[in-house]
């Protein structure tokens, strides 16, 4: 059990670093902006959790700086 929610942690983990690096890459011209992307970051400008987070998150109605810190 304990393993198992170790593992959906790092896989949250890994999403939010890879598309956090992906949206970096964009906003700095050196990738192409997905609507996956653009939807991110209005969600984080909203204070949101982006739903490419969310589908792999844990289920949670805070914004996302508290989400964060919860993380």
């Amino acid at each position: 059990m304990l393993l198992q929610e170790v593992e959906k942690y790092n896989k949250l983990l890994e999403r939010i670093s890879s598309s956090l690096e992906k949206l970096q890459m964009a906003v700095d011209g050196q990738e192409l902006m997905s609507l996956t992307l653009e939807q991110m970051m209005i969600s984080m400008l909203k204070n949101e959790v982006p739903k490419n987070w969310a589908e792999v998150a844990y289920p949670s109605l805070k914004p996302l700086s508290s989400w964060i810190i919860d993380l």
